[in-house]
């Protein structure tokens, strides 16, 4: 298996239990039952937003598009990764 796997966040904060299957499947990792259920268990059991809900920005930080685009060119072109997304206004 590749040494490296790049996860969406988006991907991960919308199903994080696919997400956690992916990654032990492409590191050829087994993903037990009681693993799985204790942290599907622990996902349940803390929803999202339980504790209210927190909108961060880049730009909160002093981050433009720009700036982060330059921040991370090496590594959108090392690996391959998704273009970014333009942040919300």
């Amino acid at each position: 298996a590749d040494r490296f796997l790049d996860a969406a966040f988006e991907g991960f904060m919308a199903n994080p239990m696919k997400v956690i299957e992916d990654i032990h499947a492409h590191f050829e990792r087994p993903l037990t039952d009681k693993a799985h259920k204790t942290m599907a268990d622990y996902l349940t059991d803390r929803p999202r937003d339980k504790y209210g809900r927190h909108k961060y920005t880049p730009e909160q930080f002093g981050f433009t598009d720009a700036m982060r685009e330059e921040l991370l060119s090496d590594y959108l072109e090392e690996f391959g990764a998704y273009a970014l997304q333009q942040s919300e206004t």
